[in-house]
């Protein structure tokens, strides 16, 4: 996903990656990769925020310190995977067929933003 760098008045920096992709269709001449009635929008978005705190897990699990503290982190992680699983459906993606925003969020690969590019690429063209 892309990353935009915002300076706050305070002195820190923001980066949220979202606010490029809601302009995409704005700024550039590409289909929208969000749905277009607005409950199926809102049920993306919800899911789209779900990813944060999705990825928090999934890094407290695999840096714990301590067995007890794995194992805790692991069902809260493994909590969230199966909440994801229930909303895909039978996918492949959480709208059936299309690939959208909302199956950006959860691609996996690096942080470079390369995978998501590429899987975008191929189901967009």
């Amino acid at each position: 996903m892309p990353l935009l760098k915002v300076r706050q008045p305070e002195g820190a920096d923001a980066l949220r990656s979202i606010v490029i992709c809601e302009d995409t269709e704005d700024i550039l001449d590409v289909a929208s990769m969000y749905p277009k009635d607005a409950l199926s929008r809102a049920q993306q978005h919800g899911r789209i925020e779900f990813a944060t705190p999705t990825y928090a897990d999934a890094w407290r699990f695999l840096n714990a310190t301590d067995r007890l503290t794995a194992d805790a982190k692991k069902a809260a992680f493994r909590e969230r995977l199966q909440r994801l699983e229930a909303a895909l459906g039978a996918g492949p993606y959480f709208a059936g067929a299309d690939f959208q925003m909302v199956d950006a969020m959860f691609v996996p690969g690096d942080f470079s933003g390369r995978s998501s590019q590429a899987v975008a690429r191929r189901y967009r063209s």
